[in-house]
């Protein structure tokens, strides 16, 4: 089914397989290639989130009362003392919570107190699925206010994101992301610290991905012979894969929510002194490109403060956001730019970003015609460069013809900008 798209260029083209056609238009407007596409098709055998499954609490199993009577049933059957029927009461909710009218019911009828004392409940799996139902909760208006006027239940969230097991960990940080997505929501989190909180957390998370990769992730010879060797080689590896997985997929959303909570001016003075920028600097290495251009991001945020913009200079910053200018993604490209164009405020910055040689790769990005946001990073870095006697000059004798090549496709603003970067470099003192 995935296969089935570019129909009209599939309909002209008979000649070339459709999985072919699509990777060609994939090439050309610079999208990832999904898995389906190759030929033949690499399907997924195991998915890679975590999950923690209860017993008997299959949908086969769930005794869910038939309309208006459901969600009463369900809050009294979630104060039973009875475990297992607590665990059927919550995988039931979790499944009636998507539809809005019964998540406006659910908290008319005060569900959420009871799973804020779940949340940490001794029962990994009802940990879990609170989470999950607080990320539904929290998609929405009157979710998201429930949850931001229970004092506890922020304190909880705190809790469950330092939880033992990744698979709770992994749904505490979609739900803090979710909430993180309002003023509201990024204020309340920012008053009960969330941002040490996250930033502690990523840096123990990254020890343990180099320790179990040092320890487990070497190669171990194994005898085809031996069955058991084999199975146990073989279970060994899966591990591996899923626990990286795992922490590649939480380092995105606790970056993420890094991002919401770097919007609020205080804070960012905050995290500087806290070494955030140090643990972003790190994350600037990982091979997936939007766990980088995430972390160029919130690295963005922080180059607004005055304090990040001289660390960014003593710490030599401009040579990473150099390797990420030559990615082959088009997000880390966009990000790195908007790190630059703050960087190059400052006359420090200006003088760090001449030192690298980037105006032939920015005047190549800036042709890109396809994202406007890109263009306008890049001709507003290369006006930041301009305006140092040095920079001023190269653009001066060797750029001028590639600067008034740029498409813009009638964008009046990145057509302000070129106007902008031009007048910069002719400009003569």
């Amino acid at each position: 089914m995935e296969a089935i798209k570019n129909d009209y260029l599939n309909h002209v083209i008979k000649d070339i397989n459709p999985r072919i056609l699509n990777r060609m238009v994939n090439k050309v407007i610079i999208r990832d290639t999904k898995c389906y596409d190759f030929e033949p098709p690499i399907l997924k055998l195991q998915s890679t989130i975590p999950n923690i499954y209860g017993p008997h609490v299959d949908v086969t199993r769930a005794k869910v009362a038939f309309g208006r009577w459901a969600l009463p049933k369900l809050r009294r059957e979630l104060h039973d003392d009875d475990p297992l029927i607590v665990s059927q009461a919550i995988n039931s909710l979790a499944d009636l919570i998507h539809d809005p009218e019964k998540s406006f019911e659910a908290i008319r009828l005060h569900f959420v107190p009871r799973l804020v004392d779940l949340m940490v409940h001794k029962d990994a799996f009802l940990r879990k699925r609170c989470a999950e139902i607080m990320t539904t909760l929290a998609s929405q208006a009157v979710g998201r206010e429930a949850i931001l006027k229970n004092a506890t239940m922020i304190t909880n969230m705190a809790i469950t994101v330092h939880d033992d097991h990744p698979e709770v960990r992994l749904k505490a940080s979609q739900a803090v992301e979710m909430v993180a997505r309002t003023y509201q929501g990024t204020d309340i989190l920012n008053n009960a610290n969330f941002v040490p909180l996250l930033a502690s957390k990523m840096m123990h998370e990254i020890d343990d991905i180099v320790h179990f990769i040092g320890v487990g992730g070497g190669s171990v010879p194994v005898n085809p012979n031996d069955a058991r060797g084999y199975i146990h080689a073989n279970q060994n590896l899966v591990g591996q894969v899923l626990y990286q997985a795992t922490m590649r997929l939480k380092e995105l959303i606790q970056l993420m929510i890094l991002e919401h909570l770097l919007t609020v001016e205080n804070v960012v003075g905050e995290a500087i002194d806290q070494g955030t920028m140090g643990l972003m600097e790190v994350l600037m290495n990982r091979q997936r490109p939007d766990v980088v251009a995430r972390a160029i991001s919130c690295l963005q945020l922080l180059l607004v403060h005055p304090s990040g913009k001289k660390i960014a200079v003593t710490t030599n910053l401009t040579h990473g956001l150099k390797r990420a200018l030559f990615s082959e993604d088009r997000e880390v490209h966009t990000m790195a730019t908007a790190a630059l164009m703050f960087i190059t405020i400052t006359t420090m910055g200006k003088k760090e970003a001449l030192k690298i040689n980037i105006m032939d790769r920015l005047l190549e990005l800036a042709s890109d015609f396809n994202c406007k946001e890109l263009q306008i990073n890049c001709v507003k870095t290369l006006t930041n460069m301009a305006e140092a006697p040095e920079g001023r000059k190269k653009l001066l004798e060797n750029h001028i013809p590639a600067i008034e090549a740029i498409r813009t496709l009638k964008d009046q603003n990145l057509e302000r900008h070129i106007c902008t970067l031009l007048d910069t470099v002719r400009w003569k003192p």
